[in-house]
Parts: C-alpha cells; sequence; structure tokens
C-alpha cells in the first residue's frame, strides 16, 4: 500500500487537499459547530451548484431537501466561501459558480438559496 500524499494546508481555507481528494478541516474549536446567523452550505447537486442559507443539522436534513443531491461543505461564514472558491476556481473570478457581487447582496439578504450563475 502506498502512503498517502502529504497534506497542503492554507491558512485562508477552511479545508485541505491531499492529493486531488478534498478534506473538509474539521478544528477542535468547530468539532461541535452550531451554525450561526449568515452561514451558508455550498451544495453540490448532479447539474447545479447553490448556497443555502438553511438551518440543517448535517448533510443528511440537506440531502432530503434536494432530491439530486450529491454532497455538501460547510457551513461556511462568507470569508470562507469567498477563499474557497479563490482557491478551488482561481483567481478570475469570471470562472466561478458565482459571481463576487452576488454572494456579497446574498449574505446580507434575507433570500435563503442562491442559484449558480447561468453561463
Amino acid at each position: 500500500m502506498r502512503p498517502s500524499p502529504p497534506l497542503e494546508r492554507t491558512a485562508a481555507a477552511p479545508y485541505f487537499t491531499c492529493g486531488r481528494v478534498l478534506r473538509v478541516r474539521r478544528p477542535a474549536d468547530r468539532r461541535h459547530y452550531v451554525m450561526q446567523r449568515g452561514d451558508a452550505y455550498i451544495v453540490y447537486c448532479e447539474e447545479r451548484m447553490l448556497l443555502d442559507k438553511g438551518p440543517y443539522n448535517g448533510w443528511r436534513e440537506i440531502q432530503d431537501a434536494y432530491a439530486d443531491f450529491e454532497t455538501s461543505l460547510g457551513p461556511w461564514t462568507e470569508d470562507e466561501i469567498l477563499a474557497f472558491l479563490r482557491d478551488d476556481w482561481g483567481h478570475d473570478e469570471s470562472m466561478w459558480p458565482f459571481a463576487r457581487e452576488s454572494i456579497v447582496a446574498f449574505f446580507r439578504s434575507n433570500e435563503r438559496v442562491l442559484r449558480e450563475r447561468v453561463a
């Protein structure tokens, strides 16, 4: 069995990568993390991606909310989501699934769901 590649961590991102596999970082102070008002989940579905500020108690509840659910990340703050998109999608924000302005407006609104922009 081959040894695992070394972990790569970034201070700005709430996750780390191990080769090409995304692993969510769970520091001790977030072990029993309670979602704060304004946090959101990144939800990956079969053919779409969205941000959801729903009051979920875990991925199973998110899975129940979306029939085409694949996985989710979070709950994360606005800054954590922007850092993730920058690290995962690159610095060219036109390539991001959500416009930065849309994310900022979403976190300041009472809207629950933000759908990815259509190209």
